[in-house]
């Protein structure tokens, strides 16, 4: 029965049809030019291959690599079904581009090697999207061919992402597993076949960067020295000390949960040395991708910096018939120069909102997983009170929303404030526009505005990525913020630095990242999936910081990273979690914290 249901799946050519294979299988499909299904590369099949074909299928596996030596089109590609080449955003990484929205992966192929035939021709316009609409497919030159393509399928997780197709101008090929997204590099002329092979083989070491001001030494984190090189101070390495020096082996999950979470916002009671944690969760078992209508704030405690957290309570959640009814999310904490709190936060504004999804089994909310909400309606708001334990009062309109006149006239969201001493703001946020998606960058005299965007928010600022967190440096002042600009193993973090809030400093060009999804997990007999381990996550997001320092205000040294986390990123986004093929873990997201070496 098996045998035959394979053979099914192949002759009707069902468009994303998944077959399953092996990397170690004689089986191999290529892409065909112009088509939407995959074929079998020898035809008709022998039992032998099908039974490969049906052994196979026994054993999922998501890191099947389909080579494609003999195409009709002469193309050898690899291609990874289920993974994400992961690397940067259309709009901050010059070297990705957006190449059509497309009904398969094989289309999504042809829009990356035409990206060289049309390269000199300028902009090519096609009518590729389910809806019809015109899709521009960025120019080029021979100098500058699409090396690699990302496809997202047309069931894929994110609405906004379905058919969307992918190009990397570089030669950046790290794929990591990833339901409902394939991915292809291409190994012919002109391009160097080793840049295919899973694992990439090691690049040569990069010119080493030099200094010339202890400036240069990622904003004061090291010396220069008159040779050009830096010593790092506690708690930063690399050649910039540009990067988190982490603690062996120091890798926790910040507190045990069944639901999914996203990431936590620390800060100490300098009154009473307990440490607080607050963190955004999903309701009703939903997923992360739910976060607009189903992300509310919880509350923990813990006597020490590194957890576990305990004592959960609901603190903030989505309130009916005001204007952040659809979720509260992306929370960030901070102790004001008056010795009160405020806890900024992503509200959603959900008008047409019926109830929040229900993603428990058995629930009988068949829409569930498909209310993900409108992201137009993020604003950022403020809740304030004069203790961590709350209560908590919140505003009746949002503290800071889009500009019609701005380059972010759609939404804004991530706020992550940076206080000074006389409670005036240098405020981090990701804003959207018509045209772009960006950070932004707006200042204020105190928490509660009005806030003013930079350059009279005419252009973005040069800032990379999303999901910012910033601090000021207890012994220089120099301001510091962290930044997600990826996932896997090479990135995660960025890092930026300025000595007035207004020009930051920075250079993702470098391999130094602030951090990647390496993580060196400490023993937890409570978490026996990663204990002692060394894992890769395919997602650590959102970064922010305990800070050692003046207690809960934005000045201090970095002490504890917390980052929300996923083992894997599978099709589901509900429930308990789905395994990941590895074994470790699964894909329900948490809450992790990495511990800083100091002195």
């Amino acid at each position: 029965a098996s045998l035959i249901v394979a053979w099914v799946n192949v002759s009707r050519n069902a468009p994303h049809a998944r077959l399953p294979t092996r990397s170690n299988t004689t089986a191999s499909t290529h892409i065909t030019p112009n088509s939407s299904r995959m074929r079998w590369a020898v035809s008709p099949p022998t039992w032998a291959s099908l039974i490969v074909l049906a052994t196979a299928a026994l054993t999922p596996s998501s890191h099947a690599v389909h080579a494609s030596p003999t195409s009709p089109a002469g193309r050898n590609v690899t291609l990874r079904l289920n993974a994400n080449n992961v690397k940067g955003e259309v709009g901050t990484d010059p070297t990705v581009k957006l190449l059509g929205v497309v009904g398969n992966v094989s289309a999504c192929e042809d829009l990356c090697y035409g990206y060289i035939v049309n390269g000199e021709n300028g902009g090519v316009t096609r009518s590729a999207s389910r809806q019809g609409e015109p899709v521009t497919v960025h120019a080029a030159t021979l100098s500058t061919p699409c090396l690699s393509f990302t496809y997202h399928h047309l069931d894929f997780v994110k609405p906004e992402y379905r058919g969307r197709c992918f190009g990397h101008t570089d030669s950046q090929w790290d794929p990591i597993t990833q339901l409902g997204i394939d991915s292809g590099c291409r190994q012919d002329a002109g391009v160097n076949p080793s840049r295919c092979t899973t694992p990439a083989p090691p690049a040569p070491p990069p010119p080493q960067p030099t200094c010339t001001t202890d400036f240069d030494c990622s904003g004061m984190s090291g010396t220069c020295h008159p040779n050009g090189t830096c010593t790092c101070r506690s708690g930063w390495k690399g050649p910039l000390c540009s990067t988190f020096d982490f603690a062996p082996s120091s890798a926790r999950r910040a507190y045990p949960t069944q639901l999914w979470t996203w990431g936590g916002s620390p800060i100490v009671d300098r009154a009473t040395g307990l440490y607080h944690l607050f963190s955004s969760e999903m309701s009703n078992n939903c997923g992360i991708e739910h976060y607009c209508v189903n992300s509310r704030v919880i509350h923990l405690t813990s006597p020490n910096a590194t957890g576990p957290y305990g004592n959960r309570e609901i603190v903030l959640g989505p309130r009916d018939g005001a204007w952040d009814n659809g979720a509260i999310h992306g929370i960030s904490v901070h102790r004001l120069p008056n010795g009160t709190f405020a806890l900024l936060y992503m509200g959603s504004m959900q008008p047409a909102l019926l109830h929040h999804p229900n993603c428990t089994a058995g629930s009988g909310d068949s829409a569930a997983n498909k209310t993900l909400g409108n992201h137009g309606g993020r604003r950022i708001g403020v809740a304030t009170s004069e203790s961590l334990n709350g209560p908590w009062s919140r505003q009746s309109a949002p503290l800071f929303g889009p500009d019609p006149a701005a380059w972010d006239n759609l939404d804004v969201s991530n706020p992550a404030p940076i206080i000074r001493k006389d409670g005036s703001v240098v405020m981090l946020y990701k804003g959207r526009g018509s045209k772009t998606q960006h950070m932004g960058l707006a200042f204020a005299d105190s928490i509660d505005g009005p806030y003013r965007r930079n350059a009279s928010g005419v252009v973005p600022p040069d800032l990379p990525g999303e999901d910012p967190w910033g601090w000021i440096d207890v012994d220089t002042g120099i301001l510091h913020a962290v930044f997600h600009t990826g996932n896997g193993a090479s990135s995660a973090g960025s890092h930026r630095w300025s000595s007035d809030g207004v020009l930051w400093v920075g250079d993702d060009t470098t391999p130094f990242p602030a951090y990647t999804g390496v993580m060196r997990w400490a023993f937890d007999a409570a978490n026996p999936d990663h204990s002692n381990k060394t894992t890769v996550l395919a997602r650590r997001e959102r970064p922010q910081i305990l800070l050692d320092g003046e207690p809960g205000s934005s000045y201090g040294k970095p002490a504890v990273l917390f980052t929300s986390a996923e083992d894997c990123q599978l099709s589901s986004d509900g429930g308990t979690g789905v395994p990941c093929p590895d074994g470790v873990g699964t894909d329900l997201s948490y809450t992790v914290l990495e511990e800083i070496a100091r002195d």
